[in-house]
């Protein structure tokens, strides 16, 4: 009972409480909020000011390098859409996406008809309408221009102005240098005006770390001979026919003897001609092509055995070189040299193992004036990798030609050396040399690689006479086995590319034959053999060739292994 006493008296007293705090709440005139806030009426929600009118069409005008997808990308609109920004802000961002792709010279105007809900946009594209050179003049720009080679009225993007630009500094070999920035597009009432800084380069001073000959670093006739010199370029800007001069030289420290190469050369008649003259004293050798195979990897060859013999040439050379083409080349050298036997002072050494040297034979000394008639043609690719090796190639240092290069699928050299007398006693001589090369590739894993080597000699003195065996000749006999007044040789390769870390697996035929005139000869001579080359392709390279002979004379080992190692040095 107290407790329902209890209950009635609290509630009696809330009542009270709640009709007094109503009371004041009327006599103050006070009236409760609603809770709930009303909904923006229609004429707001489509309010042009708070999210733009609907865009009906959009028109492109000009555009051709972007499609109308990648327009609507760009500005973030599209037919249907609505218009949220201005018009101009709308151009500017379709401008940017044509700046963002390399489109130098883009510039995109807005129009906006607001009674057909119409948004226009024109674009000009930034055509090529003229290129202006700074830094250089007349002949000089002419030919800075058609390096450029950009054709006026194509669209100026940036990734055919950045190989251009390399154009002009590559083919001037150096004479043009680009300023900073190197070029500025400036619009104009229709396209664009490319403006390009040149500076042109008068001289360029070179070191060049080798010798003056073909001899290589460590013989047994001069012991190690560290070589190096200078080469002057003298530029031409407005013929791009630039002037070369050098000067190169090592000393020998086991004969004690110094070598120098002393010479200019400079392109004439748009580089088609080249005219050029040396003063030299050479460690010389005929036998650079022993050290090459019918198709050699790039890079320069070191071989695991000895298979040059040497002498000094001592005198002077002229000659001029015609190039129709960059894979065709016809030359004529004139030559006066004294010839000189050199003896043996070192040991041979092969990678820094030394072995007894072997005889280095005796030539015809005296001096001769000679006449040397030279032909190149490649197929493929041009002649030369570089403007140095081709500089260097009218030296003619090797008369039996220049390597089959990996670029090239065919290659031709041939010449005609005509010889006087060095003295009481000698003779005069002719000795023609032809050398055919050339590489098929049946599928990317099977390709085959030949030559055919012919020389034929007249009176020859013993530095200019022929000789088959051993490396670059006939694998499987020994070194210079059969020699002769004239010569024949054939080789045959069969290459496998397994790919990957795995060595070319290579097979080969060799077969020769040297003799001479109203002499007895050996006859035919021949071999077979396998080889490895690892790695396949690149630079630097192993490759090992085991030849097997034949038709070996009796009691002659019959397997003979060569070994090569190629660098980029």
């Amino acid at each position: 009972m107290r407790s329902r006493g209890g209950i009635t008296a609290f509630a009696l007293i809330l009542s009270v409480a709640g009709a007094g705090c109503a009371a004041r709440a009327r006599r103050s005139g006070a009236v409760p909020a609603p809770t709930a806030s009303p909904s923006p009426s229609p004429a707001e929600a489509g309010a042009p000011s708070a999210q733009g009118p609907v865009v009906r069409e959009i028109v492109l005008e000009g555009v051709s390098v972007l499609t109308p997808e990648a327009v609507y990308r760009a500005i973030r609109l599209r037919p249907g859409g609505r218009l949220r920004h201005a018009p101009d802000d709308v151009a500017r961002d379709l401008e940017q996406r044509y700046r963002t792709r390399g489109y130098l010279g883009a510039r995109v105007s807005a129009l906006w008809d607001p009674d057909r809900a119409v948004l226009t946009l024109r674009a000009d594209e930034g055509r090529l309408r003229e290129v202006a050179f700074e830094g250089v003049e007349r002949g000089a720009a002419a030919r800075a221009r058609a390096l450029l080679a950009l054709a006026p009225g194509a669209i100026l993007e940036e990734k055919q102005v950045r190989p251009a630009l390399r154009r002009i500094e590559d083919g001037s070999a150096g004479a043009f240098r680009l300023g900073e920035p190197p070029y500025v597009a400036e619009p104009l009432p229709e396209g664009v005006r490319l403006r390009i800084a040149v500076a042109p380069v008068r001289t360029r001073l070179r070191a060049r770390l080798q010798g003056p000959d073909p001899s290589p670093l460590y013989t047994r006739v001069e012991g190690t001979a560290p070589g190096g010199g200078l080469d002057l370029t003298l530029f031409d800007p407005a013929s791009l026919e630039h002037a070369h001069v050098y000067a190169l030289g090592a000393y020998a420290f086991s004969s004690h003897a110094w070598r120098f190469a002393l010479g200019a050369q400079r392109p004439f008649a748009g580089q088609r001609l080249v005219l050029g003259y040396e003063f030299h004293d050479l460690t010389d050798t005929d036998d650079i092509f022993r050290r090459q195979v019918a198709a050699p990897p790039p890079g320069k060859p070191h071989l695991f055995s000895i298979v040059d013999d040497y002498y000094r040439r001592r005198g002077h050379e002229a000659y001029a070189f015609v190039r129709p083409t960059a894979r065709l080349q016809l030359g004529a050298t004139w030559r006066r040299d004294r010839f000189e036997s050199l003896p043996v002072v070192a040991k041979d050494s092969i990678f820094f193992f030394d072995r007894r040297a072997r005889a280095n034979p005796a030539v015809e000394d005296g001096e001769r004036d000679a006449v040397l008639l030279t032909g190149r043609w490649a197929a493929g690719a041009p002649l030369f990798s570089s403007a140095v090796a081709e500089r260097d190639s009218f030296l003619v240092r090797d008369p039996y030609g220049e390597a089959l290069a990996w670029t090239q699928t065919a290659r031709a050299d041939a010449t005609l050396e005509i010889g006087g007398r060095a003295g009481p006693g000698t003779t005069t001589y002719r000795r023609l040399i032809g050398h055919l090369r050339g590489r098929r590739i049946v599928t990317p894993t099977l390709s085959f690689e030949g030559r055919a080597l012919l020389g034929l000699g007249w009176d020859l003195p013993a530095q200019r006479r022929f000789a088959l065996g051993g490396a670059g000749t006939l694998r499987g006999y020994p070194l210079k086995q059969f020699a002769g007044q004239r010569m024949a040789l054939g080789t045959l390769e069969a290459r496998v590319r397994p790919g990957g870390r795995w060595p070319d697996l290579i097979g080969f035929y060799d077969g020769g034959v040297a003799w001479t005139s109203g002499l007895v000869g050996a006859g035919w001579r021949d071999d077979v053999g396998a080889g490895l080359e690892w790695p396949g392709g690149g630079d630097g390279h192993l490759r090992v060739d085991v030849g097997y002979a034949l038709r070996p004379p009796p009691g002659q080992d019959r397997a003979r292994v060569h070994a090569a190692l190629y660098l980029p040095f």
